[in-house]
C-alpha cells in the first residue's frame, strides 16, 4: 500500500489525502489478482520505465494506474518466453551434437567388433562417420580401386532405381565411405582416430 501511495505521488502528483480509499482498494486488489506474481520490485521498474502523463485537475483512474503493470507483465512474458526458446533450441542442440557423438562411437566399437570377424558388420552410413582417417591413410592405387567400385555400385543402383522406385540412391560419398571401410576390416586396419 506504502508503494502505491508513493507511485501516487510521485509519478502521478497526487497528494495521499487526495486519493480515495476506494482507489487505493481497488489498485491493491487489481495487483493481487493479476496472474503474473509480481514483487515489490517489479512494480517499482514497471513505473520507473513507465510514461506517466500527468493531467492537471483530473482524479486518476484504476486503468490509468494498471496500464504501466500490465506492459511491464507483456514485456516480462515475452521475455520470459524468450528465455524458453533459447533454452530449448540449446537443450535440441545439445541433444543433436550428442546424437552424432553417441552414433560415432557406435560405429567406432563396431568397426572393432568387425575386426574380430573379418567383415564389416556396420552399414553405410556408420561407415561414413569413420571412413575419414581409413581414406587419408590409404594409397593413391588403392583410393582410385575404391572409388571405381563404388561408382560401379551407384551406376547400378540408379539402373535399377528407373524400374524400382523404391531403390533409394544416396550420395556416392556413402558408398565409398563403405568401400573404404569394408576394405579396411579384411585389410585388419586398427581404428584410425580423427
Amino acid at each position: 500500500m506504502i508503494l502505491i501511495l508513493s507511485v501516487l505521488e510521485i509519478r502521478y502528483g497526487l497528494n495521499n489525502e487526495n486519493v480515495s480509499p476506494e482507489l487505493l482498494d481497488a489498485i491493491f486488489e487489481s495487483c493481487i489478482n493479476f496472474h503474473e506474481n509480481l514483487t515489490v520490485e517489479d512494480l517499482k521498474n514497471c513505473f520507473n520505465h513507465a510514461k506517466i502523463e500527468k493531467k492537471q485537475f483530473q482524479k486518476i483512474t484504476l486503468d490509468e494506474f494498471l496500464e504501466p503493470i500490465r506492459a511491464y507483465i507483456q514485456v516480462k512474458q515475452v521475455a520470459r518466453q524468450a528465455i524458453i526458446d533459447l533454452q530449448n533450441e540449446n537443450e535440441k542442440e545439445q541433444n543433436e551434437k550428442q546424437k552424432e557423438i553417441d552414433f560415432y562411437n557406435q560405429a567406432r566399437e563396431l568397426y572393432k567388433e568387425s575386426l574380430k570377424g573379418g567383415e564389416w558388420l556396420g552399414d553405410m552410413f556408420q561407415a561414413r562417420v569413420i571412413a575419414r582417417g581409413f581414406w587419408d591413410a590409404l594409397y593413391l592405387d588403392e583410393r582410385e580401386g575404391l572409388k571405381m567400385i563404388a561408382t560401379d555400385e551407384v551406376n547400378e543402383l540408379k539402373i535399377k532405381a528407373i524400374d524400382n522406385a523404391l531403390i533409394l540412391v544416396y550420395d556416392p560419398k556413402f558408398y565409398l565411405a563403405h568401400e573404404v571401410i569394408k576394405y579396411s576390416v579384411r585389410q585388419q586396419k586398427k581404428f584410425i582416430e580423427l
